[in-house]
């Protein structure tokens, strides 16, 4: 447990808002989820070269990241624009939820041709209930009561299929 005004989280994936002790919410977590995607597409963290924790917090709260660093292939220029409004110290000036970064990831992946064997509106990103393993009606109840599955990830995509098409 913690008592209020505590931090709670990873210094190098929080948002400013924690940091400051302001209201955290669902952007909060979008900032996290752009540190990990800026990761992923660049190799190293936004923050990699902070030389201890006084350097990391003045990078959360003022180092704004203008771009992914250059890499081949290069990234896309949709999905880099995502994850700069991702890492944007300002809530309010990051997307409103996960919808919507789904929404932007699919039309990313659909506009740079990186879904095998999709001709541009086929590709749908599943929904996370989709992930875990069995299905919702196999899942567990957590401690909030809502339902979840094994916890593995299929980390599938669907394709939509047009007539006559099998679903992959």
């Amino acid at each position: 447990l913690t008592r209020a005004g505590d931090f709670v989280g990873t210094p190098r994936y929080a948002a400013p808002e924690q940091f400051l002790g302001e209201e955290v919410g669902p952007r909060t977590d979008l900032y996290s989820l752009g540190h990990i995607l800026y990761e992923l597409l660049a190799g190293k963290h936004v923050i990699a070269d902070a030389r201890d924790m006084e350097e990391l917090l003045d990078m959360q709260l003022r180092r704004r990241v203008e771009r992914v660093p250059r890499v081949d292939p290069p990234v896309p220029a949709r999905l880099e624009a995502l994850v700069v409004r991702l890492l944007e110290k300002q809530a309010a000036q990051r997307p409103p939820d996960a919808e919507f970064v789904r929404a932007e990831l699919e039309t990313a992946l659909v506009e740079a041709g990186e879904v095998p064997g999709t001709s541009g509106t086929e590709v749908k990103l599943l929904a996370p209930e989709t992930f875990v393993s069995g299905g919702a009606s196999q899942g567990r109840r957590s401690a909030s009561g809502r339902e979840r599955g094994s916890g593995r990830s299929q980390g599938k995509m669907a394709r939509s299929s047009s007539p006559g098409e099998g679903t992959p």
